[in-house]
């Protein structure tokens, strides 16, 4: 087999290293584009730290609206589900945000309580993080199902 001899001009591979990190920084520079409602919620600092007054409770039928100045990041999705301890139920959750679909999840499972109220079982949705919904922005959240009402939950940070 034949050797083949490569070299690289030094000059040339200067110029070329040069290129590639202005790439990156331009490519990190980039901002996050998305739709006006919605953003991105590795950009929010802090959002360990929530205080309990900034906690949200969204119930189905009651649409609400982000206050000025905040950014509400949802975090899990339930309904009041109202059945036999252990029976199977089929969820169908989904969040509007100003009229516009952004999240649905169809869930399976059996239910953990009888009570009629927000009790976590495996009809629990847990909303991938990523989702924030910006001020102003309507939210309204529905359950698919005629015997259920659906409940959103999530809490605000700072815009």
């Amino acid at each position: 087999m034949k050797n083949i001899q490569l070299t690289i001009h030094p000059f040339s591979a200067l110029i070329g290293a040069a290129l590639v990190c202005l790439t990156m920084l331009t490519v990190g520079a980039i901002a996050v584009q998305g739709s006006s409602s919605t953003r991105d919620v590795s950009a929010i600092e802090n959002v360990n730290d929530v205080h309990p007054r900034d906690f949200v409770r969204i119930v189905e039928g009651a649409p609400y609206t982000v206050p000025s100045g905040k950014i509400l990041v949802p975090t899990a999705f339930g309904s009041n589900t109202w059945g036999t301890i252990g029976a199977t139920y089929l969820a169908d959750y989904s969040i509007t945000a100003d009229g516009i679909e952004v999240w649905h999840e169809i869930k399976h499972g059996r239910t953990q309580s009888s009570v009629y109220a927000f009790a976590p079982n495996e009809l629990t949705a847990v909303i991938p993080t990523g989702l924030a919904l910006v001020e102003q922005t309507v939210v309204s959240v529905i359950e698919n199902d005629s015997t259920s009402i659906g409940i959103l939950l999530g809490y605000l940070v700072d815009a």
